[in-house]
């Protein structure tokens, strides 16, 4: 009895003094190639895809202020704000938004985007407006409504 006692505390004391594997957590060193690209069939999903935030309003015109010839900031109440499409609407009913617009090398749009200028405080607008990555509430385009 006293020999098999000693041989489990000897196969204790062994085990327990043998030093286990450890995985660490630190990264590889860093190198100036690119990573592998992912086996074909495994890997992560790509990325999701990100939604429009596009959104169709009618709005009363609060201000207009005049940055240079072409430029300007309108400040309008929303009446309605409806999702443009599959997208989100990040816009809601009865915020008053900052919005600029966004010209573009469509001619026509860039004209009724001009035309906005006109406005006066209390004129409607129609339109469709979007929230930028900089945070910018921007016009995309209008088509006129009166009071």
């Amino acid at each position: 009895m006293r020999l098999t006692l000693a041989a489990l505390l000897g196969l204790l004391l062994v085990s327990c003094s043998t030093p286990r594997e450890t995985q660490q957590d630190t990264p590889p060193p860093a190198t100036n190639e690119p990573p592998p690209p992912p086996p074909s069939g495994g890997g992560p999903p790509p990325p999701a895809v990100v939604k429009e935030n596009m959104s169709l309003i009618g709005a009363v015109v609060r201000s207009i202020e005049f940055i240079d010839s072409v430029g300007y900031t309108l400040e309008a109440e929303l009446r309605t704000a409806v999702p443009a499409g599959t997208g989100v609407s990040l816009a809601e009913p009865g915020q008053t938004l900052r919005l600029r617009p966004d010209f573009s090398d469509n001619e026509a749009r860039n004209g009724r985007l001009r035309e906005v200028r006109a406005k006066k405080e209390g004129d409607f607008l129609l339109g469709r407006i979007f929230l930028d990555k900089d945070g910018t509430w921007r016009l995309y385009d209008t088509t006129f409504s009166e009071r």
